[in-house]
């Protein structure tokens, strides 16, 4: 019931999202909140404002566009789909015959879509800039102080991908995902469709993105569960990036296989924590509560000293006893004595110090590095120990930031492909 929910609401959404500019209107679109029709100017200008746009961008059918910086947007005169100057006080170039969008500028990134290439990010882009790329500076003109650029769209589209694939994701800022063909990102490139879906921005568009989702970790545990005993790993902050970085200093067992894993958005263990014990997104439901499916006597969750929700099985809390900043120590022994006991089937252990070792020294930091090798361990005894089958997966992973003294920490939660690579995997049993 819950994945057919799931389903029926992203059919909605991509039907909205598809069908959301009509092509005998003219559509408002680019660095705004959602897409829009044109009503009249004074709408206009009022989009602007709640907007803060910098700049106006008119596309007529034939190709052409012009840009007008947003004070001269009292001197356009709009009738019907034809835009003049008013009095003539702006140049002549202005005008423009069958206008077919207005595409509205900001000159900050608020709205900022990040563009993934399988495991790589390639650039962040407005979605103004994203519509522009397609179009050319063919000259400008100055009246009255009012400078009017001029374009003509490329003859050749810049698909952004080197290799354009016929499936992409987009995600926008809720964390929903909807996937769309080559086609329909054709039509997005040629001011088609809007890249706003509902009243939610688009935040990352993937080409060619991993197969392996987040939203999958829920459904492969209690699947594999169904028939085999199950010990999940969750290795708190291991994106691929750290992963990749790890290996140029060490060798990873070969018994440990990790590959790249989409996360959610925001990229942040509170989402995706949910959706590991759920399978969907807090967005969709919020009932504070994991594997509720799972009775008390079932399974065990074993964490530090407090969680973010409440298993339907029990749960094991740990404290910093020997005081030495990490409880993967203490979570360690305490899943260890577990499986020793042999008193549960499903076992589900949660790693918290490569992250917070990120956090506090940066991602690529050699204290996260070793800290990465030692938790690696704790995967590898715990998993050698069990009798069954072993899933290991992470949230998300962290990038850099640099602090106006030279020195840097390590933060997630943004579109860039350092958050929003995870790795999942499973160990390899003789």
């Amino acid at each position: 019931m819950k994945i057919n929910t799931i389903k029926i609401f992203c059919l909605i959404f991509v039907i909205i999202f598809l069908t959301s500019c009509n092509k005998n209107n003219i559509t408002i679109l680019g660095d705004i909140d959602k897409t829009y029709t044109f009503k009249s100017p004074a709408q206009l200008r009022s989009i602007c404002e709640i907007n803060h746009i910098d700049e106006i961008i008119l596309l007529s059918n034939d190709n052409i566009a012009v840009s007008v910086d947003i004070i001269a947007l009292e001197k356009l005169v709009f009738d019907d789909a034809n835009v003049a100057s008013l009095n003539n006080v702006l140049p002549p170039t202005v005008n423009i015959k069958n206008l077919k969008s207005i595409i509205l500028k900001r000159n900050t990134d608020y709205h900022a879509i990040s563009f993934f290439d399988a495991n790589e990010q390639l650039l962040t882009l407005n979605p103004s800039e994203l519509i522009m790329n397609q179009y050319k500076n063919i000259g400008n003109s100055e009246k009255n102080e009012f400078k009017i650029n001029k374009y003509q769209k490329k003859e050749k589209l810049d698909f952004v991908f080197s290799n354009l694939s016929d499936s992409l994701i987009l995600i926008n800022n809720k964390g929903t995902e909807v996937q769309i063909n080559k086609t329909d990102y054709l039509k997005i490139l040629n001011c088609q469709y809007g890249l706003s879906m509902f009243s939610d921005s688009i935040v990352v568009v993937w080409n060619n993105p991993p197969k392996n989702s987040i939203y999958q970790i829920y459904s492969n545990l209690l699947n594999s569960f169904k028939t085999h005993p199950v010990l999940a790993i969750f290795i708190d902050g291991l994106g691929n990036e750290l992963l990749k970085n790890y290996q140029n200093f060490y060798t990873l067992n070969p018994k440990i296989k990790l590959f790249p894993m989409r996360s959610c958005y925001p990229p942040q263990t509170k989402y995706a924590y949910y959706i590991m014990g759920n399978g969907f997104h807090r967005e969709i439901k919020n009932i504070n509560k994991i594997f509720a499916d799972l009775k008390k006597d079932q399974g065990l969750v074993i964490e530090e000293a407090k969680t973010y929700y409440t298993p339907g099985c029990e749960l094991l809390l740990n404290l910093d006893e020997n005081k030495n900043g990490s409880c993967d120590d203490e979570i360690y022994f305490s899943a260890k004595k577990t499986i020793l006991s042999n008193n549960t089937n499903f076992l589900f252990v949660h790693f918290h110090s490569i992250d917070d070792m990120a956090h506090k020294f940066s991602p690529y930091h050699p204290k996260t590095t070793e800290t990465i090798k030692n938790v690696l361990a704790y995967v590898e005894d715990l998993s050698e120990l069990w009798q069954g089958k072993v899933i290991l997966f992470s949230d998300h992973g962290l990038h850099t930031v640099e602090r106006s003294d030279g020195s840097v920490y390590g933060t997630h939660g943004i579109n860039v492909i350092e958050d929003m690579l995870a790795v999942e995997g499973y160990y390899e049993k003789n």
